[in-house]
């Protein structure tokens, strides 16, 4: 993992972190990686990994078994809605990138019903 200037990096790992969880890498009441493991993995200081999951925590979106780890949540809801969230944020950072090329909300509309179609024709559904 790559980490910018533009955000504080544990802020970078809590999306990162909810993406993996939004993409299926995790499913409800999986344990996640310790703090050491993916501290190791992106190579930033564990506090910068506990600070992540904290705010993680803070959301419910993953909780504590005191001696054995940190865990995804069971509850289905949150994590629908945390995909919610994120789907959300990526098409309002898509249209607002469309709007400053010049781009309106029509012709948006019109390349995602294009795209769709020709997904459609090629899964054959």
């Amino acid at each position: 993992m790559k980490f910018d200037d533009s955000k504080p990096i544990y802020k970078q790992i809590v999306h990162y972190i909810q993406t993996e969880i939004v993409a299926g890498t995790y499913e409800a009441g999986d344990k996640l990686l310790s703090v050491r493991e993916l501290a190791t993995k992106l190579e930033v200081n564990p506090t910068t990994i506990q600070r992540a999951y904290a705010e993680l925590e803070e959301t419910e979106i993953i909780y504590t078994v005191r001696g054995t780890g940190k865990y995804l949540t069971e509850d289905k809801r949150r994590i629908e809605q945390l995909e919610n969230d994120i789907a959300k944020q990526l098409t309002e950072n898509f249209i607002s990138e469309m709007s400053k090329l010049g781009i309106n909300k029509e012709k948006i509309i019109a390349w995602v019903k294009k795209v769709e179609e020709v997904e459609v024709n090629v899964s054959g559904k």
